[in-house]
Order: structure tokens, then C-alpha cells, then sequence
């Protein structure tokens, strides 16, 4: 695993220019209801900084972090894509959020 800023992690979607994004309640550390799943994908990444926040979007569909202190990138698994944490900071308590790039 290798921390990046999000300013980094801008750079690493233009180079690696993934054709989506997923996130899927099933890859996450915090606790969801057993009663809801949710797998969205998306098509477009939009980053900003001050404030750093990163933005996935498909349509009218959006998926917003705010308050992001570093995105932790996984190695590559071939089949599988690019798995990577998005780590946002609320109040000094972190939360990573993970994701896919495919």
C-alpha cells in the first residue's frame, strides 16, 4: 500500500484513465445494515482540492467525499482492478472508504 495526496490521486486517474469506479457496501470496514447493500458504479471522477474532496458521478448519480486527508492505493490485482481507500478526516476520526478502479 502507498498513501498519495488527492492532488496524486488526480494524476493517477488520468494516467491510469479506469473505465469506472465501484463502491460496494460489502468492501467496507464500518458496519452497514444487513438490510441494505449497495453496489454503485460510476463513470467519471471529479477531484477538487481546498477542499479536498473527490466525486464520482454517472448522470445524475453522485457519490461525494469531503474532507479527504489521503487516498491509500493497493496493488494491482489482475481481473480485479485497483482497489483504493479513500481516507477522509472528521473531527481527528479517520475514515477510509474503499473502492475500485476497473
Amino acid at each position: 500500500m502507498r498513501s498519495i495526496s488527492v492532488s496524486e490521486f488526480s494524476r493517477f486517474c488520468k494516467e491510469k484513465n479506469p473505465s469506472c469506479y465501484i463502491y460496494h457496501t460489502d468492501n467496507q470496514d464500518e458496519g452497514y445494515s444487513s438490510t441494505m447493500k449497495l453496489a454503485l458504479r460510476f463513470d467519471d471522477v471529479i477531484i477538487s482540492l481546498k477542499p479536498d474532496r473527490i466525486c464520482f458521478a454517472n448522470g445524475h448519480d453522485k457519490l461525494s467525499f469531503e474532507r479527504v486527508l489521503e487516498v491509500q492505493l493497493f496493488d494491482d490485482r489482475p481481473g480485479f482492478g485497483i482497489i483504493f481507500n479513500i481516507v477522509c478526516s472528521d473531527g481527528g476520526v479517520l475514515t477510509p472508504y474503499t473502492m475500485i478502479a476497473d
